[in-house]
């Protein structure tokens, strides 16, 4: 008998992304053929509820909702080593207004200064990254925008890109080097959401601060890697290409953090994003999770401070 293969790191948690994002593309068609809209707070309790027990949706309140919108800290934890992913994600839809393309950080929304200013207080009071989580509608609602590898008439990465993820990092950037065009560079630059889990797909990264890079963190650039450090790295992969495209001098500084971190020692480059990047993305990355979550998971009340600034989280079995 032909010895049972052992199912590749993440393999379940890609299947359930998989299966949920086609869910949600069906309700978003469905919102689209019958009010001409879908509302991003369904299609977020849709998206958690499809996909569980991969994963695993833990409800706070909405009080900040109008600060900061409907925010969740996710939370990719590895069962058996403790590493885990800290991500604070906020929602937005792909909008389209006659030819052009909105998503509601652009300059042209009154509240897009303060909402990213709160947004990024929020992700730096967790110590954690923060990203926007793009709902995107059908290929045939973004008739117009293609990917980056577009390949008409069926292109299988639209199709993936109907739930997407984009660092608030690089949407930052890109509203303020691109404006006009923030919407459409924002869906090219974002990520299927699945892919966080897909070791399979390409990895190779090179990052302009490498060489000062010591020996552990040049391994998880260069190396591929598994669960929850292929979902920091994928996020990192976002900044890490757009730092490339940016003409000035790469950091000789490194800078100590705290000793949870994977990674505490970290290239102290902002390039032209708000933020230096190495510590916006790799902070996130734990050797064990915080105590709210373990909290959260034994079904406990959190503190104050993780319930006023946050709807929930959602623990990402990796």
């Amino acid at each position: 008998m032909k010895p049972a293969e052992t199912p590749a790191p993440g393999a379940a948690l890609l299947a359930a992304l998989t299966e949920s994002r086609t869910f949600v593309a069906e309700h978003m068609a469905f919102g689209l053929s019958f009010s001409g809209r879908w509302s991003e707070e369904t299609v977020t309790d849709l998206l958690c509820q499809k996909a569980a027990p991969a994963l695993q949706p833990i409800l706070f309140t909405r009080n900040q909702e109008a600060l900061v919108g409907a925010d969740w800290l996710w939370w990719f934890i590895e069962r058996d080593s403790g590493i885990c992913f800290g991500l604070l994600c906020q929602a937005k839809n792909l909008k389209k207004k006659g030819k052009d393309w909105y998503i509601g950080f652009e300059q042209e929304n009154k509240t897009y200064g303060p909402q990213m200013a709160n947004f990024l207080a929020a992700a730096e009071h967790f110590q954690v990254p923060a990203a926007y989580l793009l709902y995107c509608g059908t290929p045939a609602y973004r008739t117009g925008l293609g990917c980056t590898q577009h390949a008409p008439p069926d292109c299988v990465r639209c199709e993936r890109s109907a739930v997407s993820v984009l660092s608030a990092l690089a949407a930052d950037y890109l509203v303020s080097r691109r404006p006009e065009g923030a919407a459409a560079a924002a869906f090219q630059s974002a990520l299927p959401l699945e892919d966080l889990a897909d070791p399979d797909l390409p990895q190779e990264l090179f990052d302009i601060n490498l060489d000062i890079c010591g020996p552990e963190l040049r391994e998880f650039l260069l190396d591929p890697q598994y669960r929850a450090p292929l979902v920091a790295k994928k996020i990192f992969e976002q900044l890490s290409r757009l730092r490339l495209s940016v003409f000035s001098r790469a950091s000789i500084a490194m800078k100590s953090h705290r000793d949870t971190m994977v990674f505490p020692q970290l290239p102290d480059d902002s390039g032209h994003f708000s933020a230096p990047y190495f510590r916006h993305v790799l902070r996130g990355l734990r050797r064990e999770i915080p105590d709210y979550v373990r909290e959260a998971l034994e079904g406990n009340a959190v503190p104050l401070d993780v319930s006023e600034r946050v709807a929930g989280i959602v623990v990402v079995h990796v």
